[in-house]
């Protein structure tokens, strides 16, 4: 696995919430968190010590000629412009050589772009039907395919030859209407949709409750969906996290504890207008969840599902995500629950107590940093996207470096903390005086510790 910043993670305490957003939907993806490094020439750009595991980016075909470094770095003086240095290009990472003779290096914490035939294209996660009436986005890294209808599975996730597939608890399904990322099934049971949402690391799945007679269905005591996995074992966790497990033990994917919340704490809309009241957080309460090697149980919370405080509809949500380390979130009011690489796209920072909501949330970020190794770092600024406030009024946003990430990272299990990095005092995506925008932080120092370890950091 490639060597990177262990965790960038991002606090607000004391203040009011923030929503840090990396997915603008249904089309391009941009990363939950970008990593700008640029190198001075000498040691050039290359491989590190080979005693350290590598990532090995995939490359187009043998026919499409590929720049190294110091082929990239002829042109880019010759032409006076960046060149794209091509054989070090993957789904994460994009380096160019300068027209000075330095190099910049650019890390996104999810994929930004897909391999398709002899070039790579930019995330399009808008769903479309195949030849046989299956439903997959059109340009994705890890393979999700939909029901199209009918009696076959749901949905299935593969990379490599680890696959997990899905069944409807019902057995057949209605075809799905198809609009940007989003498959709606309606009425798999009387008066309850399903909706699938593509995600770029893998999916996520809500029954939409509409009636409390639909809610009052003996069908939703229990979903016990049918599993198919090939490739991988099941490991659950007291909180209700699964991870699927290749045989050395590595987390291909990551199913987090599915939560479930009614109609006055659903999402609030993620751009807000000046007229627009305070936004609500999720109240959400997490489900029941048992696995075994043919069956995925969800148990929903039936005090919340048809209690007399409940308004409709009320949505479960259980979701999978491929394993790779990107990103997490935690969460004060469900301590022991895993957000690894969570399909709702929202990177949450600070604290928040008001209409009742009270909740404190912090993120963290792994961005492979390998090319650095050894190199003369002049720059690094680390960015990320302020979707949304709670306030036009300003806080500071506290940038950390801190110990490794991974799907086991919850409130009661973080990571140590190492030191400071910097932080920005703002507000952003209340309303139109504080119009949504990117927090820039300087990383200098991280990385130029990283590029002197020659290795994972300590």
């Amino acid at each position: 696995m490639a060597r990177g910043i262990r965790g960038i993670h991002l606090r607000r305490e004391r203040c009011s919430l923030i929503r840090l957003l990396h997915l603008s939907r249904p089309r391009a993806v941009a990363g939950v968190a970008a990593l700008v490094v640029a190198a001075g020439v000498l040691p050039a750009w290359g491989a590190p010590a080979a005693a350290a595991p590598v990532a090995v980016p995939r490359k187009p075909a043998a026919a499409v000629p590929l720049l190294d470094e110091a082929a990239a770095a002829v042109r880019a003086k010759a032409t006076a412009a960046p060149v794209e240095v091509s054989a070090l290009t993957n789904e994460t990472r994009l380096v160019t050589a300068n027209p000075s003779g330095s190099f910049t290096l650019t890390e996104n914490a999810r994929p930004v772009r897909v391999h398709r035939g002899t070039s790579w294209v930019p995330v399009d996660l808008t769903l479309v039907r195949a030849g046989d009436g299956s439903v997959s986005a059109a340009a994705a890294p890890t393979s999700v395919v939909f029901s199209g209808g009918g009696s076959g599975p749901l949905v299935r996730i593969g990379t490599g030859t680890a696959n997990v597939a899905l069944s409807w608890p019902g057995g057949s399904l209605p075809a799905p209407s198809l609009s940007g990322d989003m498959a709606t099934y309606p009425n798999v049971l009387p008066d309850v949709d399903l909706r699938l949402t593509a995600d770029v690391d893998g999916y996520t799945e809500v029954l939409v409750v509409k009636t409390l007679t639909a809610a009052s269905n003996p069908a939703l005591k229990a979903l016990r969906f049918g599993l198919a996995a090939t490739g991988v074992s099941t490991v659950k966790d007291r909180a209700g996290d699964i991870d699927f497990r290749d045989g050395n033990g590595n987390v291909v994917f990551h199913a987090p504890t599915p939560t479930m919340w009614d109609s006055p704490s659903a999402p609030s809309k993620q751009s807000p207008t000046a007229t627009d009241p305070p936004a609500t957080e999720p109240d959400r309460v997490a489900m029941g969840v048992d696995v075994s090697a043919s069956a995925l149980t969800i148990t929903p919370n039936q005090a919340m599902l048809t209690g007399t405080g409940t308004q409709f509809p009320v949505y479960l949500d259980p979701s999978v995500s491929a394993g790779r380390r990107a990103w997490t979130s935690v969460w004060a009011k469900f301590p022991t629950t895993s957000y690894w690489n969570s399909s709702e796209n929202v990177a949450r920072v600070g604290h928040v107590s008001e209409q009742g909501d009270v909740e404190t949330n912090r993120s963290f970020f792994w961005l492979a940093t390998d090319p650095v190794n050894g190199k003369h770092i002049l720059s690094a600024t680390l960015r990320v996207t302020n979707a949304y406030s709670y306030s036009c009024t300003a806080r500071p946003v506290d940038l950390w470096l801190t110990g490794a990430i991974t799907s086991s990272t919850t409130w009661n299990s973080q990571p140590s903390w190492m030191r400071k990095l910097g932080s920005v005092n703002a507000a952003k995506g209340y309303d139109s005086s504080c119009p949504a925008g990117e927090l820039e932080y300087n990383a200098l120092s991280a990385i130029q510790q990283q590029a002197a370890a020659g290795g994972g950091l300590v």
